[in-house]
């Protein structure tokens, strides 16, 4: 068989397969994708399509010249040739876009000639007649030639919560690596620690790579000093402080556009004379006496943090809220946070629980200067603060899964050659049992998808997240947090994107994420939610025997609302996305689905296994819909609200025609040499599945016909067969196996039937074996 085994124990593993790019067509009928004219309403389409650039990583001392039309696998076919651009972010100083390659005049992509060190997210745009594509963002980052001896910043905000079921979700705040002299690598990965053994390791999703912090002086210079070691730095400074209307004060910082969060820990503080200096992180918008600014610091006069801001230009400062605990410096932490023009400051005693002193909405426009400020209060006496693990990221928390029985966590951040000291510890225990063990091994994600900060969105599934794989791929889906669910308004669709028998491509659900495919879009003809005609792919739900890590088709209706159990066009409304099937596999060899549910959509058979396909293995799944061939538009009302099926009213005929049905089969099977394993199938108003195809094995298989069968629904819960063998030419399809011989082979199955529909009289239509 095609089908290899992988990693079931004491059964034949998944299948495995290659990819090639292929040709680029016009998207599936009725999708509309942006990179394209007009979707596929017969338009011409526009061959133009953007793919996934790769992070660019350069010295300054290096000259450099990067062909995005290649680089990002810009599919162009015919002529002219698309200029690049940058649609968003910012080029280093020093690099520039410019035609590279042909000397035709059309810009192709990015030169740099001893850039400055930074780092930045780009988009590129590729535009040719009128028409345009654009790139996921990617970042460039140019570090200072030399070695990076500096550790990134020691994680802080360390979170576990238990999921109760033998898993725990473990989240902090991101680090950034400091940049020292010019060099900054960037944070490379995580280690997670339970009891000072690492049990994880995370790759860190964005690299924060600091930029240097410079010096910004506000009003007359007091005796002003700096020092830097590794991601601390020691300000001195007099200064009369943050006054009513003007300013004195000794600021390091970096400019920095849209929201943000600043931490550092406030390690030490000294004055000559005085209390009333302060200590903390400033944003300002710029370096005069009167600016408008939101200090987040700690007051030498109380030992309390506390918000000092600035509403509007030479405006009278003023103070939010005072913290109700003191803090001392040495075991304090400050974070400023911004969203949008809403800005809170919050201190912490142990680097792990931040409490909010006050959250202030002033407007300071998009970007801002922020860094460590200080200022004694006093023109003749210094202060001196140290401030030490300065961290500036504008990426969300990092989120795992962990699992196990708990105990003391840590974490720690590397960039790659440096790794910082553990975190500040939280005790946890993880309770519960986890599911027993699938034995699936999946891959290391070589693609992802999310919502924010991915290779790709979850529209790309129906274009270029799919079409771009090659053989060996493997496309990880990801909720925003660790074991979160999600719903997705989307399709997923395959076509010609094939692996191979020893090289397969994977689409998978990150462990311990719940991700649901349900588009709300209406669509002609057969299309699937998951809508597959390529061949040697592996999609995995969930790898631990589960089957709810990827849903196909919104659940909620078809099992919590009675009236769509047997009546899923009540008054004109629809139970199930307007789309005909979850699942349509038109054809492909060795394609293997791996803990997912999949529920019935709207009209005809709820899932189709084309004849074309073959050596096709379903393991872990539940299979279901719900609906009944014997009502059509279910006018009456009275009839739907007491769940009471006419049983007088022969099928097409009446109100409780079945000539237009919303539900057939949960499943129609009609692959070749293919194998159903550890499958519950369940329906509740026709059939749970077909078998229609030969060299079958279904084995350890429930066939589930009165589906949450529950007596105080009386009725509502009938149905038609259990199990029905036909042969394909029976299902509407390419006829390409008259018979069933050969097949199914039926091991260790469960067939549970209610057969009270009237117009059903035979338990079996069909089954030659």
């Amino acid at each position: 068989m095609l089908l290899t085994v992988a990693a079931f124990p004491g059964h034949a593993a998944l299948p495995t397969a290659p990819v090639s790019f292929g040709t680029v067509k016009p998207t599936p009928s009725g999708v509309v994708n942006t990179k394209y004219q007009d979707g596929n309403d017969g338009a011409a389409a526009i061959p133009l399509i953007m793919g996934t650039c790769p992070p660019i990583s350069l010295l300054t001392t290096d000259t450099q010249s990067y062909n995005l039309r290649t680089l990002c696998n810009l599919n162009e076919p015919g002529s002219p040739l698309a200029a690049i651009s940058i649609l968003s972010g910012t080029l280093p100083s020093g690099c520039v876009v410019e035609d590279i390659a042909g000397s035709d005049g059309i810009n192709d992509g990015i030169t740099c000639t001893t850039p400055t060190a930074g780092s930045g997210s780009l988009v590129a745009r590729a535009t040719r007649s009128g028409a345009t594509a654009d790139s996921q963002p990617f970042t460039i980052l140019v570090t200072a030639a030399g070695t990076d001896t500096t550790d990134p910043a020691i994680p802080v905000g360390l979170a576990v919560a238990d999921g109760g079921d033998g898993f725990g979700t473990v989240s902090w705040y991101p680090s950034s690596d400091a940049s020292v002299s010019g060099i900054a690598t960037g944070v490379v990965d995580y280690q997670v620690k339970v009891d000072g053994v690492v049990v994880k390791t995370v790759d860190a999703p964005s690299a924060n790579a600091q930029a240097p912090l410079t010096e910004t002086l506000i009003g007359a210079n007091d005796g002003k000093a700096h020092s830097q070691s590794g991601a601390s730095h020691t300000l001195t400074f007099a200064g009369t402080g943050m006054g009513s209307t003007t300013d004195q004060a000794l600021l390091w910082c970096v400019s920095v556009t849209g929201d943000f969060r600043a931490i550092t820990r406030l390690s030490a503080y000294s004055a000559t004379s005085g209390t009333g200096g302060s200590a903390g992180i400033q944003a300002r918008t710029s370096d005069a006496v009167g600016a408008q600014y939101l200090f987040a610091r700690w007051r030498d006069l109380d030992d309390k943090c506390n918000q000092r801001y600035r509403g509007a230009v030479d405006a009278a400062a003023a103070n939010g809220a005072l913290s109700a605990v003191t803090y001392t410096p040495g075991s304090l932490w400050i974070m400023l946070e911004r969203s949008g023009d809403a800005w809170t400051t919050s201190c912490s005693a142990d680097a792990v629980t931040f409490t909010q002193t006050s959250s202030i909405t002033i407007a300071l426009g998009a970007t801002v200067i922020v860094g460590p400020a200080i200022t004694s209060g006093s023109a003749t006496n210094t202060a001196t603060a140290t401030f030490a693990e300065f961290n500036i990221h504008q990426a969300p928390r990092v989120s795992t899964g962990v699992s196990g029985s708990g105990g003391v966590f840590s974490v720690n951040a590397s960039d790659g050659t440096n790794r910082s000291d553990d975190s500040a510890t939280v005790t946890q225990t993880i309770t519960g049992t986890p599911p027993s063990s699938g034995g699936i091994t999946v891959p290391p994600a070589t693609h992802t998808v999310c919502y924010s900060g991915c290779d790709y969105t979850p529209s790309d599934l129906a274009t270029i997240a799919i079409s771009q794989r090659v053989p060996g791929d493997v496309l990880e889906l990801r909720t925003a947090v660790a074991f979160a669910h999600e719903t997705w308004p989307v399709r997923a669709v395959c076509s010609g994107t094939n692996g191979t028998a020893n090289d397969p491509i994977w689409m998978t659900v990150r462990d311990g994420d719940h991700i649901t495919l349900a588009t709300a879009t209406s669509a002609a003809g057969d299309e699937g939610i998951l809508d597959w005609n390529c061949s040697y792919w592996n999609i995995v739900g969930d790898t631990d025997g589960g089957t709810d890590g990827l849903v196909i088709s919104d659940p909620t209706k078809h099992r919590t609302d009675r009236n769509c159990m047997h009546f899923s066009k009540i008054t004109g409304s629809k139970c199930y996305p307007g789309v005909r099937r979850a699942l349509h596999l038109r054809g492909g060899t060795g394609v293997a689905f791996v803990g997912l549910e999949v529920n019935g959509a709207d009209n005809y058979v709820s899932s189709r296994i084309a004849d074309e396909a073959s050596y096709i293995l379903f393991k872990n799944a539940r299979i279901g819909s719900a609906g009944s061939n014997a009502c059509d538009g279910c006018a009456n009302a009275t009839a739907i609200a007491d769940g009471v099926i006419n049983t007088g009213t022969a099928e097409g005929a009446g109100t409780f025609s079945s000539g237009d049905s919303d539900s057939s089969e949960a499943m129609d099977f009609c692959a070749s040499h293919s194998i159903f394993e550890d499958v519950y199938l369940h329906h509740s108003g026709h059939v749970p599945a077909q078998p229609c195809g030969p060299y079958q094995v279904w084995r350890r298989v429930t066939g589930d016909m009165n589906w949450r069968d529950n007596s105080d629904y009386g009725t509502y819960y009938t149905g038609n067969h259990a199990l029905v063998s036909k042969t394909t030419s029976g299902r509407a399809m390419n006829g390409n196996w008259s018979t069933t011989l050969f097949g199914p082979l039926y091991e260790n199955n469960l067939l549970i039937n209610a057969g009270t529909e009237p117009e059903h009289q035979e338990w079996i239509e069909t089954a030659q074996l």
